[in-house]
């Protein structure tokens, strides 16, 4: 969707909030204050936060000023966003992690980044950019904001607070703007937390500050603590009769975050000669609740993933190590409500991506000479020429050269480097775990096209050399033979797979690859009957099928 149709549906349905979309010339700027930080690719700087993100057009503009594109496409390694529109986050580039919706519901203390950029509501910016300095956990924040900020006496104590420097870059005027032009006259404005330019270490740490303003110096009792009632407990145990998860857990992690402050400000109420006499001082009460805070955070958002099988069960073992890896590395984002939506819509997205990727990555897997056939007008395709090439040296071949449009035979041959290994840890029920991921992999494509197989590879008993596997699926009720799968100890896996799966299979990879255009073209070039059935079978993931948004 353009920059203009986005415009007008976010007016439509009432989500503007101000949103300006950064110009070119505002990210080129800031991007060769960066560029000295950022050497040939090997960067000491390498994520960003955008706080207000948009759409994630500030990440594309970044990237288009890459120096060398061939040693590095991307300006930032790592890119996340806090965006409060549902169109805006449903419009980013799936490279750009959500890790936050309403701005003022997030705590940026613990989002440990490089570099964080805003370009906030201008109605708003004296807000922002007070929370923005105060709580920032990073080397540099850029923000464009109204050039009257400079006499604000607010935002000048808390840059004085955090012992940080301040610099005009450049000055913009919306009129210029090549995407939504307006009369706002604005600072680019970069703020440095650094101690100086050649030492990335921070001057102020906004976790101390915050500490301290919460917690005092415990040199004074304090008899103000609640203490965590009954009746929250109680209420603990009422929402879970309810039915969904993120609710449920949402709900449960506020109890226990205000049961942990709680606790540590009861330590204000022991004398402070006996905390030093018991070798206990600020500094240690300090860290012992920034890792309690960060566990906290950690357990739930283990408990979110773990109950993302709806997910997780259409990936491949690739695809999902990628995906989860991805969202267990950014439990430092705070457990809200709107956090958890965003972060299960993120998955979502990401997911789909991979679901026809994968589908084309196990199909390459199982391509070699004595698995394929050429399609109907693809009479001259060669396969003499390949008759001494191992699977390996053809897929290679195939990848590098083109040979043409193939499909794959329901029995395939699939080599391996050890289906037997000697190891107990490399094995799961005596073969190999690189085995039934191959062989998952499979099953797993198999269910997104619409076979639902009920077995896997690792709990059907014990694994022998040249011993058959039957695997079965569901079908209207009734269990029928899915595969037959026998591996040896030169390495060969010899699969027999219900000749419709593998008919779906081959439709949905000549789909994927270009080479077959429609239904017709499918029952034509495949020799096949069902093309209609089979035509771009291959399932998307919605949002209300996830059970724990909708459930």
């Amino acid at each position: 969707m353009s920059l203009c149709n986005l415009l007008s549906e976010l007016k439509k349905d009432g989500q503007d909030f101000e949103w300006y979309p950064t110009s070119k010339e505002i990210i080129r700027v800031i991007a060769e204050d960066l560029k000295e930080y950022t050497r040939y690719g090997c960067r000491s700087i390498s994520s960003c936060l955008d706080i207000g993100a948009g759409n994630g057009n500030v990440k594309k503009l970044f990237d288009s000023f890459v120096e060398d594109p061939e040693k590095c496409s991307h300006f930032f390694s790592e890119f996340y966003a806090i965006e409060k529109s549902e169109l805006l986050t449903n419009a980013m580039p799936t490279d750009v992690y959500v890790i936050g919706t309403d701005f003022h519901q997030q705590t940026l203390i613990d989002k440990e980044v490089d570099v964080i950029f805003s370009n906030p509501p201008y109605s708003e910016y004296k807000e922002w950019a007070k929370k923005i300095i105060n709580e920032a956990n990073c080397y540099y924040a850029y923000m464009v904001i109204p050039e009257r900020w400079a006499d604000n006496k607010e935002i000048q104590e808390v840059l004085q607070k955090r012992k940080a420097k301040v610099e005009t870059l450049f000055k913009y005027n919306f009129r210029d703007s090549e995407y939504r032009k307006a009369r706002a006259v604005v600072d680019v404005v970069k703020i440095d937390f650094t101690t100086n330019e050649y030492n990335f270490s921070v001057e102020a740490d906004p976790f101390d500050l915050w500490f301290t303003e919460n917690f005092g110096d415990f040199d004074t009792v304090s008899d103000n603590t609640s203490a965590y009632s009954e009746e929250k407990e109680a209420h603990r145990e009422e929402i879970t009769k309810g039915n969904n998860l993120i609710d449920h857990l949402v709900t449960c992690y506020h109890l226990d975050q205000q049961n942990l402050l709680n606790t540590y400000l009861k330590i204000k109420d022991i004398p402070p000669a006996l905390l030093k006499e018991c070798g206990v001082g600020k500094e240690n009460i300090q860290e012992s609740l920034k890792m309690k805070i960060k566990g906290l955070k950690n357990s739930y958002w283990t408990e979110l993933f773990d109950n993302m099988g709806t997910i997780t069960e259409k990936l491949t073992n690739d695809s999902r190590s990628k995906v989860l890896g991805t969202l267990t590395k950014q439990t430092a984002v705070d457990f809200t409500k709107q956090n958890a939506y965003a972060v299960v819509i993120w998955a979502i997205k990401n997911a789909n991506s991979y679901l026809e990727s994968q589908l084309l990555d196990v199909y390459k897997d199982l391509t070699a000479p004595k698995n394929i056939e050429g399609y109907k007008s693809n009479k001259h395709f060669i396969k003499d020429t390949f008759r001494c090439m191992g699977s390996w040296d053809f897929r290679q071949y195939q990848h590098e050269n083109s040979l043409g449009k193939y499909k794959l035979d329901y029995r395939v041959i699939n080599e391996c480097y050890n289906c037997f290994p000697e190891y107990s840890y490399d094995e799961i029920n005596g073969l190999n775990k690189y085995v039934h991921n191959k062989i998952n992999d499979v099953f797993t494509i198999a269910q997104n096209l619409g076979f639902n197989v009920v077995d896997d590879s690792r709990y059907i008993g014990t694994w022998s050399p040249g011993e058959k596997k039957e695997f079965y699926h569901n079908v209207n009720g009734e269990l029928e033979l899915f595969a037959e799968i026998k591996a040896f100890k030169n390495g060969n896996i010899h699969m027999k797979f219900d000749q419709k799966f593998m008919r779906a299979f081959n439709v949905e990879a000549g789909r994927l690859l270009g080479w077959l255009k429609d239904a017709e073209e499918s029952n034509t070039e495949l020799n096949i009957k069902d093309g209609a059935e089979l035509f771009n079978s291959n399932s998307k993931l919605l949002p209300s099928q996830i059970r724990l948004i909708t459930a």
